[in-house]
């Protein structure tokens, strides 16, 4: 009895452990629902589509970062990625990139590939969000 007590509390703990580490974003009518999301290193976002027709596309990334998976989500679907270096990270919707449907994440807070992240060429008006993006910081 007490073995089977043990491990529903050792299972508990660790699904209450994964969920608290990602972070759950919505791909929306034509954009994201966080403009600039903040995590810590480690942590996984999962981007869940409620209108058809967006994906998630990474365009840029800290140098450190070595991108494991396909940088890209397929249309429609569900898209989950853990983000291990911190910086800044650009991504958008491929079919909506010229409408401006572009989003970043900020990794522990921390900025210093800035300079790496202004020289993505972009166009329409995800181009202008990137600029004044970057101009914020």
């Amino acid at each position: 009895m007490n073995q089977y007590v043990t491990m529903i509390l050792f299972v508990f703990l660790l699904v209450v452990s994964t969920m608290a580490n990602t972070k759950e974003l919505e791909m929306l009518d034509m954009w994201y629902s966080e403009d600039v999301t903040r995590v810590e290193v480690g942590e996984t976002i999962t981007w869940k589509p409620t209108v058809s027709g967006h994906n998630v596309h990474f365009v840029a990334w800290p140098e450190e970062y070595k991108m494991t998976q396909k940088p890209s989500g397929k249309i429609g679907q569900e898209y989950t990625i853990t983000l291990t270096e911190p910086g800044i990270y650009v991504y958008l919707c491929t079919p909506h990139v010229r409408h401006g449907m572009i989003s970043f994440i900020i990794v522990g807070d921390d900025i210093s590939n800035k300079d790496q992240i202004a020289e993505t060429l972009l166009f329409g008006k995800s181009q202008t969000k990137l600029d004044e993006f970057v101009e914020s910081l």
